[in-house]
């Protein structure tokens, strides 16, 4: 009797369209192994991940670590197992390796074991992988499109910015943000900037927070080389100046050449501000 490994994978999209789910994969892969008298050694469920790359899935790396335990690995489409030219050749040759063969189970033309079932495992893969890329270049094609119409193309932006009528407009926070550019031009203080945040904000923050709001060119109105995409919340020339005088903090950082270890450990019993 052959000894089989399951492996279901759904991606999120695909996670309320029933014929993907990880149960009837499971059902339909047990089924099979019924029919054909296999033995279920173990299971291997990716749920939530995509197909694109092997790395991020990790129960198909645990499978991988586990070959020796196996004859051959199951799955319900090649969809489920891999879309992707370059990983899919090289998961051929571990399993080759290891004397495991794979097949779908609702896809009878892949079977590794016979010729004619690689050459068909080779085609569609090369298939799917195409597919993949198509659909990537229309998402990109579409929000590039929505971007240069200053439409929104994800659902969270930077701190002072919100959705309204699908487009980005300023809110409560954007004067904070004008204001922590204008402390920090005025006093080349990233402390001076994050004391007036919560002083007037009572909005307490780390300097590298402070840092990341000083570096958003957004807040010019400025996104991905398109202009007016953003309400403006600062100009352009007071961005290149809190950028010039954080370049000069960087480079005076350096110059000094001085290694504090227990820099960012210790605080203030008094206040908590870092010493």
């Amino acid at each position: 009797m052959l000894r089989g490994f399951l492996y279901a994978r759904i991606s999120v999209e695909e996670r309320n369209q029933k014929k993907y789910s990880i149960p009837a994969q499971i059902a339909r892969m047990e089924e099979h192994c019924r029919v054909n008298h296999i033995k279920i050694c173990d299971t291997f469920i990716d749920d939530g991940i995509s197909a694109a790359t092997i790395k991020k899935r990790k129960e198909l790396c645990r499978m991988l670590d586990s070959l020796d335990n196996a004859d051959i690995v199951l799955f319900t489409q090649l969809d489920r197992f891999s879309r992707n030219v370059l990983d899919a050749n090289r998961l051929l040759e571990q399993f080759e390796k290891h004397n495991v063969s794979f097949r779908a189970v609702d896809e009878d033309d892949i079977d590794t074991s016979t010729a004619d079932g690689r050459f068909i495992f080779n085609l569609k893969v090369n298939l799917a992988e195409r597919e993949r890329i198509k659909t990537s270049e229309r998402i990109k094609a579409v929000n590039e499109f929505k971007r240069k119409n200053k439409q929104v193309t994800f659902g969270v932006g930077p701190t002072g910015y919100e959705v309204k009528d699908h487009k980005w407009v300023t809110n409560e926070k954007a004067t904070m943000i004008y204001d922590l550019f204008d402390t920090y031009i005025k006093t080349g203080s990233r402390q001076a900037a994050r004391e007036m945040l919560a002083r007037k904000y009572d909005y307490d923050c780390e300097p590298s927070t402070v840092s990341h709001f000083l570096s958003q060119k957004c807040y010019t109105g400025e996104y991905k080389g398109i202009p007016d995409y953003y309400p403006q919340i600062i100009t352009i020339e007071m961005w290149k100046e809190a950028e010039r005088l954080r370049k000069e903090m960087c480079v005076r950082n350096r110059a000094v050449g001085i290694v504090y270890i227990f820099r960012g450990l210790l605080r203030c019993k008094y206040c908590g501000h870092i010493m």
